[in-house]
């Protein structure tokens, strides 16, 4: 997966179908559909590192949760981490991350590509026909209030 069409190794997420819907038609053109990757971060997290938490970004639980019960810093395969809700931005956006495991494979692909059988990953593609349609949800939903704090929102028409 890629954030802003570049490999990263951390992927942020949100907890908001409306906030993802969002960023994913921001740039939607009127040829082509969009994408939007839904994710179990527990059965994730239970899948890689044996335990069904949601861990957090503090650096001592870290160490304490993950890197203890892993041969290396990061272990081989994705998790999930909940971040701590320090920035107006993760707290709008109810953020959320991966961190991509040292396979450097895309999440869809780790797991032999069955993370989309197990339920744990679920891809759903929506046609440009329906873009009128998530515009006018976008508006509902979003009540015209910006996932970024601060800035104006734009819904895509």
């Amino acid at each position: 997966m890629q954030h802003h069409g570049v490999k990263t190794r951390l992927l942020d997420w949100t907890e908001s179908f409306a906030t993802a819907l969002f960023f994913a038609s921001s740039s939607w053109d009127d040829n082509n559909g969009i994408t939007i990757w839904m994710l179990n971060p527990l059965k994730l997290n239970k899948k890689t590192i044996g335990g069904s938490h949601f861990y957090t970004t503090h650096k001592e639980r870290y160490r304490e949760k993950i890197a203890k019960n892993t041969e290396t810093p990061f272990p081989t395969n994705s998790i999930a981490l909940h971040p701590i809700r320090n920035n107006p931005r993760i707290v709008a956006q109810q953020g959320v991350f991966t961190v991509q495991g040292n396979t450097l494979e895309p999440l869809d692909k780790e797991f032999d590509g069955n993370l989309i059988k197990e339920g744990i990953l679920e891809k759903i593609d929506i046609d440009a026909k329906y873009k009128k349609d998530v515009s006018i949800f976008l508006e509902l939903s979003l009540l015209l209030r910006s996932p970024n704090p601060g800035d104006f929102c734009f819904v895509p028409q």
